[in-house]
């Protein structure tokens, strides 16, 4: 994950994406920049539209194909193959997962957090991605934004409040490795480990450039954005 600026203020740009952006634009706000202002996604994304985003994330299965500027849901995953329409994820301790098929030019951003992932999130939208636009998993490039590492996630009990699927993901001192399970359903789902990118930085370690709810206990979010160019 690469650091940039905007006026001073950072934000933070995939690697892997890189060879793409000629056709794909993303970043990373840190919590410096407000992903809440439209205006400043367009600016810095380049955008004709202003972004979309859900009025309320819902920690659920909930996914939308957006097919023009005017977005009003709420829901969890948002799939798009038209351009100049910034798609924005806001998140805390959470996951924003950025999928990108490069020859069929469509993606998607999914918001991933604990119930999310356990609810097979990231399953349902790329199932939805091969029913409806006919993309190959192997041919997926993905991105996954900074959250809460293993350092950090502590569960009351995550025996009893994770499924039984996502409990070898549990460490020890009742901590959970989402880094690892967001990882793992990717390949479950047929993505390479070579198509995907995860910086592993924690949300609630680093204070200087993220927001973090196990930390602050506060409201704040930064945003993950993709948009085709």
């Amino acid at each position: 994950m690469l650091r940039k600026h905007h006026k001073n203020l950072p934000f933070f740009e995939f690697e892997i994406f890189r060879p793409h952006g000629d056709i794909l634009g993303h970043a990373v706000f840190s919590r410096h920049l407000d992903v809440t202002n439209g205006q400043l996604v367009q600016e810095i994304m380049g955008s004709k539209n202003p972004p979309v985003s859900f009025q309320k994330q819902l920690h659920g299965t909930d996914l939308f194909v957006v097919d023009g500027p005017e977005f009003n849901q709420k829901g969890d995953a948002m799939i798009t193959k038209m351009g100049q329409i910034p798609l924005v994820i806001r998140t805390a301790d959470c996951a924003s997962v950025i999928l990108f098929e490069p020859q069929k030019r469509v993606i998607a951003n999914i918001h991933a957090g604990w119930r999310g992932i356990s609810q097979k999130i990231i399953h349902k939208t790329i199932g939805q991605l091969a029913d409806e636009f006919k993309v190959k998993s192997e041919n997926l490039l993905v991105a996954i934004s900074p959250m809460i590492g293993p350092c950090c996630c502590r569960f009351s009990d995550p025996q009893k409040e994770l499924p039984k699927f996502m409990r070898r993901y549990i460490t020890e001192e009742n901590t959970v490795n989402l880094w690892g399970a967001v990882e793992g359903h990717l390949r479950e789902c047929g993505i390479p480990e070579r198509n995907i990118e995860n910086p592993r930085v924690c949300t609630c370690c680093n204070p200087e450039d993220f927001h973090s709810y196990r930390r602050d206990g506060t409201a704040g979010r930064f945003g993950t954005i993709v948009m085709l160019r």
